[in-house]
């Protein structure tokens, strides 16, 4: 098939990846617009964008996927279909309708549950013990298009954001290879989501980050891994900004008020909550490097 392929991050490019060694023609790959990072601020690019350049592959990173050039550069191309994991921007209806497969969208969760733009997230921060990936043909709404495919794994106790990306890179290119492989037999099912199961993710803001000591601690432990190591959930001591990036349950009741540091252990602090008592393993202080929270109590308390 003739393919392009919309994407971003690094992500997105272990896809990008498996088609390009696939027998499949990927034409065309779209990625985000360079960006200034870092202290330079120096212009950098994604890393789909830098994958094509690596492999010589056609690249374009418009600002503007809604302008008539870009639209009639598809129209061009006549793709088979368009594939698309993790671009990050709004597709058209005008544009959807291109390809004579449509787009094929890879999202990391069992839909419809989890739409939107932080599914990983969002599930392990509500405690779930499975989640997988769902294939689907995009249309106009966000995450709503007819499912074709989806593979269920199980999210483990102590998982965070990069386990279960891990989990999703190494479900999801072959489970994009097979819907692919049906479009082409012409033994797709396309079967529409069910409305009223559907769930919606927000976008996760600094405050949503600062752990409140009086929730439960199954709470805690699941935002300080379903955000690590993207982002890191942060506390304050003494005044000092100290970020928790790694936490362990107990089967400890809590009889100290919430926040309270219980005890310093060889390699851990323990810490209350609403419930039980929660073993804080990693951490970083301001301006310092991540470390244990041994460590940390061997240098800092």
């Amino acid at each position: 098939m003739r393919l392009a392929f919309f994407g971003t991050p690094d992500f997105s490019s272990i896809f990008l990846n498996t088609l390009v060694n696939s027998h499949h023609d990927v034409s065309f790959v779209v990625s985000a617009p360079d960006k200034p990072a870092g202290r330079g601020r120096k212009l950098q690019s994604p890393e789909v964008a830098v994958f094509a350049k690596e492999h010589n592959l056609h690249l374009v990173q418009p600002n503007d996927i809604i302008s008539k050039d870009f639209f009639d550069s598809i129209r061009n191309l006549k793709p088979d279909a368009c594939i698309i994991v993790s671009y990050g921007k709004i597709i058209k209806k005008e544009l959807l309708d291109l390809p004579k497969h449509g787009f094929i969208n890879v999202h990391p969760s069992l839909l419809p549950k989890y739409r939107g733009s932080t599914p990983i997230e969002s599930a392990i921060m509500a405690g779930e013990t499975i989640s997988g990936v769902t294939i689907m043909k995009m249309n106009e709404r966000v995450d709503a298009g007819d499912v074709i495919l989806q593979e269920e794994f199980d999210i483990d106790p102590d998982d965070n954001y990069a386990d279960v990306l891990n989990k999703v890179t190494k479900v999801g290119p072959g489970l994009l290879l097979k819907t692919l492989k049906m479009i082409e037999d012409r033994t797709a099912r396309y079967s529409p989501q069910d409305e009223s199961r559907a769930t919606f993710t927000k976008k996760i803001e600094k405050q949503d980050l600062l752990i409140n000591w009086n929730q439960k601690a199954e709470t805690i432990h699941n935002k300080v891994r379903a955000v690590y190591p993207l982002r890191s959930c942060y506390t304050y001591l003494d005044g000092t900004r100290i970020e928790i990036t790694k936490t362990k349950l107990t089967d400890q009741a809590s009889t100290s008020p919430s926040g309270t540091i219980v005890s310093v252990e060889k390699e851990d602090i323990v810490v209350a909550t609403k419930d039980f008592n929660l073993r804080v393993l990693r951490l970083k202080p301001e301006n310092k490097k991540e470390m244990t929270a041994g460590s940390f109590t061997r240098g800092y308390i």
